[in-house]
């Protein structure tokens, strides 16, 4: 408790003067943040799951709470309506408690109505307000609703993480490690992929609603669908393959990793193993002042090279590069910046000023174009698919080795993805470490 609370105020001190600097230099005196309204669902009475505003959740780890307001005023003490309603109906948030209370001036509301109302006594004059509600804008017209260039200078900074944030995105893989694990024994275990599913859950202490993203839970050929979602109820005759990207959360702050087994011993396994090293090696590259679209095509000659070891293709690896044989197999990009959302913000961003880069020629899926910078947290997911759609239109192509891409198909594809720190002198793997402790 002690060493978080010590991390979570240098954060926060951090954060505030950061935040207090910008706000000046873009003609405000002070930041309203909301942590969101539920969502109802279409033509019926209940909400879709809640999702925090990540810009609320880097000030504070409140994540379930809804209609709740952070002022920041530049020299001020900062402010926070805290919703606690009076529901029988729902399990609503109890008492402001943790290592965060004591850094704000709380007021509790108890619903829309009275945040709102309290909202209205509040000077907020030359106060800009990162919301989506729209509606924010008619109960309170002095503010300025998601001013763009104050948005992108903050979606720019996010993607360097001060050292609370670390500790949370470590805490977060080692909670969803243990999920991986527990889902690695249920596959060889014979269960279904909602039982795989369910058994990941149970292992992270969490709902469905609670987990960052929805789990990929795919066995056989289905881990050629990238983001499949839909788990097999039924266990299939003949087991070939497992691929599992799931993640977990703490303190608001996201885990993504992935994970590739072969049922069996033979080529799959081969290339299951072979395909770990590249990943690994290509880890062994991230470093600040790396261009992350340079990493991303040198992955690309390396599984070239895998494509040419194994037979897959029948040229060499330079070759296969020249060809564009790799995208065949790798369609995807190499990673992206994570932290408070799992694809976080900033990615595409040449500048604090909100310049983007142009989608890449070659690498269209790219969702990391900028230079590696230290503290700048990223996932590293290297793959290698049997995808019908992109490989059947080449199906003329002699460099391609049809029989054995025939025999690989009912395997579905392989994805490893850690999550890694840039330094000046190389990486922190925040993933593997975690294995070793709990694996």
């Amino acid at each position: 408790m002690q060493e978080i609370q010590a991390l979570y105020q240098s954060h926060l001190n951090v954060l505030l003067e950061d935040s207090y600097r910008l706000l000046e230099a873009q003609g405000f005196d002070g930041l309203l943040v909301a942590s969101g309204d539920p969502k109802p669902c279409f033509l019926d009475d209940h909400d879709y799951p809640f999702v925090v505003n990540p810009h609320f959740k880097r000030w504070l780890p409140l994540t379930d709470n809804p209609y709740c307001y952070l002022l920041l005023r530049i020299g001020q003490r900062p402010r926070l309506l805290y919703h606690k309603p009076a529901d029988y109906w729902h399990a609503a948030a109890g008492e402001p408690s943790g290592y965060w209370v004591d850094s704000f001036d709380i007021e509790l509301v108890a619903d829309e109505t009275a945040a709102l109302k309290a909202l209205g006594q509040w000077d907020l004059r030359r106060v800009a307000c990162i919301a989506e509600e729209v509606q924010l804008a008619e109960h309170l017209p002095d503010i300025e609703l998601n001013p763009p260039g104050l948005l992108a200078a903050m979606h720019y900074g996010r993607a360097c993480k001060s050292d609370y944030e670390l500790h949370c995105l470590r805490e977060a893989n080692r909670i969803a490690v243990g999920g991986h694990l527990a889902a690695r024994e249920a596959f060889f275990g014979g269960r279904t992929e909602l039982e795989v599913h369910l058994a990941y859950l149970a292992a992270c202490g969490c709902t469905e609603a609670q987990s960052p993203y929805g789990n990929i839970v795919a066995f056989n050929e289905n881990a050629a669908i990238l983001h499949n979602d839909r788990y097999g109820t039924v266990a299939p005759p003949q087991r070939h393959s497992f691929l599992i990207d799931a993640g977990a959360t703490f303190e608001g702050y996201i885990a993504d990793i992935t994970r590739t087994y072969a049922a069996n011993k033979g080529t799959f396994a081969e290339l299951v193993a072979r395909m770990d090293l590249e990943q690994q090696g290509i880890c062994g590259e991230v470093q600040a002042e790396v261009d992350f679209v340079a990493l991303h095509e040198r992955m690309h000659h390396r599984l070239a090279s895998v494509l040419s070891d194994s037979g897959i293709v029948t040229c060499d690896a330079d070759t296969a590069f020249a060809q564009g044989l790799t995208r065949l197999f790798f369609p995807h990009g190499l990673g992206h910046l994570i932290g408070l959302q799992t694809h976080d913000v900033g990615g595409w961003q040449m500048n604090a000023a909100g310049d983007q880069y142009p989608v890449h020629a070659d690498y269209p899926a790219l969702r990391l174009q900028r230079t590696l910078q230290p503290g700048m947290a990223v996932t590293i997911e290297p793959g290698l698919y049997f995808i019908d759609q992109l490989l059947e239109p080449e199906r003329s192509s002699s460099l391609l080795n049809w029989p054995l891409i025939d025999e690989l198909r009912p395997c579905g594809g392989i994805r490893i993805e850690d999550t890694l720190v840039a330094t000046a002198t190389g990486a922190e793997n925040l993933t593997r470490p975690a294995f070793v402790e709990l694996g």
